[in-house]
């Protein structure tokens, strides 16, 4: 056993301080190593706590064993005994699921790349790590930047191997004064790979020319902004993909013509605020799968041509958001009229900018529409309590209400 300083000499110095993962043969050597250090620590320590005045030899005696035995045991922490494959989970645990990670010397991937050559060979050959990414141009003002930047993303998309991509790309790229297109180019040469893609609508031209069996993986599809605003005249041809499950959209009225795949759309946001209801009808008819809506309409009537067909049956929405600007009183036919909800569970009613006093209870909160909701969040101005009342009572399994508004 080390008696002095000089003698504790560890034929692990080279692993110390590494976080390398050990061998059993390597962790029962250093259990060995340390049996009589850790025995004359503890002798010493009780011998300490005994003086009334701890001589210096004792003192220095006991820091040395300390600083002898703790790299040591750090060597042992369970985390570095794990599997390859435990770990990989755990890195991929660390991540949040719900977001990209945005690119940059912070990002979780690359910190893991600074702890020790073990975790970097670990990171490196973990794919879906870098299958995931938010590309931000705010902090870009010159080419040089851009070139680098776009080297960043080639190095993430070839460490992410074969996988499925998420790709997020801010609306700082509305306000970037370079040419963007080195970055798009090289997007769209893996678009094989896409997933999940969000971008701004001004950058949608960059995709044009995208086919549907450009992007066979794709699932979810979110273009921001509003096709008015950002001049956008019919859907991207990528958005008739079968795979296609999400779908957040600015296209309003031109959202079905055919180019986009509905039939297997499982979530859907109409994020422009100029859709008519009727409009919205023939839309859901070629939505049979929906299970989160989210609606902006003009208009919770429809015209009294409408109110001869029979109703529309969504058996799977369980989520459903309206906004609307009015309702037209002097029309007796209404949105929810003509659809059932069977399986309604959450529903959220908004009215950006008119009072719901003398609006018929049909038209916002229908007995077909409320009876099997759990959740019920108002924001309509001035709705008549008697009204309010009259549902709440017809709604026996609500579990949470929240109103927005007086």
């Amino acid at each position: 056993a080390p008696s002095s300083a000089t003698s504790m000499k560890s034929p692990f110095q080279h692993l110390l301080h590494t976080n390398t993962a050990l061998t059993n043969v390597q962790r029962v050597s250093i259990l060995e190593l340390l049996r009589h250090p850790q025995e004359e620590l503890s002798q010493l320590t009780r011998h300490i706590s005994l003086l009334e005045t701890p001589s210096d030899d004792a003192t220095r005696r006991r820091a040395e064993l300390i600083a002898f035995i703790d790299p040591h045991l750090t060597l042992l922490a369970p985390i570095n005994c794990l599997p390859d494959d435990i770990m990989r989970e755990i890195f991929l645990h660390a991540l949040d699921g719900t977001e990209c990670l945005r690119i940059r010397y912070e990002a979780l991937p690359v910190t893991l790349c600074r702890v020790s050559r073990y975790w970097r060979n670990l990171a490196l050959t973990t794919p879906r790590l870098w299958a995931s990414m938010e590309i931000s141009f705010q902090q870009i003002r010159e080419p040089q930047s851009l070139l680098k930047l776009a080297g960043v993303i080639d190095q993430w998309i070839e460490r992410s191997g074969g996988v499925p991509l998420d790709i997020t790309l801010d609306s700082s790229a509305l306000i970037c004064d370079l040419n963007l297109s080195p970055i798009f180019t090289l997007l769209v040469t893996i678009s094989h790979r896409w997933r999940n893609i969000q971008l701004p609508g001004e950058c949608s031209h960059y995709f044009a020319a995208l086919t549907p069996e450009d992007v066979p993986l794709l699932e979810s599809f979110t273009l921001g902004g509003e096709a008015i605003e950002v001049g956008i005249a019919k859907p991207l041809g990528l958005l008739g993909t079968s795979s296609l499950r999400r779908l957040v959209s600015p296209y309003g009225t031109q959202t079905y013509d055919g180019t986009i795949s509905l039939g297997g759309l499982t979530n859907l946001t109409l994020s422009t605020l100029a859709i008519f209801a009727e409009n919205v009808l023939v839309l859901l008819a070629h939505c049979p799968h929906i299970e989160v809506c989210t609606l902006l309409l003009v208009d919770l009537t429809l015209s009294e041509q409408k109110s001869c067909d029979g109703p529309l049956t969504l058996s799977k929405l369980r989520q459903l958001s309206v906004t609307y600007t009015t309702v037209s009183r002097w029309q007796r036919t209404y949105f929810f009229d003509s659809i059932a909800f069977p399986a309604l569970r959450s529903l959220d009613l908004d009215c950006v900018n008119a009072f719901a006093y003398g609006t018929p209870r049909q038209a916002l909160l229908p007995l077909a529409l409320v009876r099997g909701l759990e959740r019920l969040c108002i924001g309509i101005l001035r709705i008549c309590s008697t009204l309010l009342h009259s549902a709440l009572a017809d709604i026996p399994n609500l579990q949470k209400l929240h109103l927005k508004s007086e």
